[in-house]
C-alpha cells in the first residue's frame, strides 16, 4: 500500500510544487493563481508571469497550499489559504 503524506508548499519545495502542478490538467498554465486574480487580470497574464506570482507568494509566506506525496514523490497540490489580498498581485500593464 502506498504511503501518502502532505507538506506545506514553501519556496524550499518549489520544484515539488511545479512537479505536482504539471502532472496533468490545467495546473501547469494556471499555477493556482486563477482563484486570486480578477478575470481581466488573469487574461492579461502569461503562464510565466503566473509562475512568478506563485513563486513570490511561496517566498513571502505563509504557505498557501499543501503538496501531497505518494511514496515520497510529489503527486498533488491544493490551495488552502490564507487567501492573499488581490492587491498583492501585480499584473502587467
Amino acid at each position: 500500500m502506498p504511503t501518502i503524506t502532505t507538506e506545506p508548499a514553501t519556496i524550499r519545495r518549489w520544484d515539488d510544487v511545479q512537479h505536482a502542478l504539471t502532472g496533468g490538467g490545467d495546473g501547469a498554465s494556471c499555477q493556482c493563481i486563477w482563484p486570486v486574480l480578477r478575470n481581466k487580470d488573469w487574461n492579461a497574464t502569461t503562464r510565466e508571469q503566473r509562475m512568478e506570482m506563485l513563486r513570490a507568494e511561496l517566498d513571502a509566506g505563509p504557505p498557501p497550499g499543501l503538496i501531497a506525496y505518494v511514496d515520497g514523490a510529489p503527486a498533488g497540490w491544493i490551495r488552502i489559504g490564507p487567501a492573499p489580498r488581490r492587491s498583492a498581485f501585480r499584473t502587467p500593464g
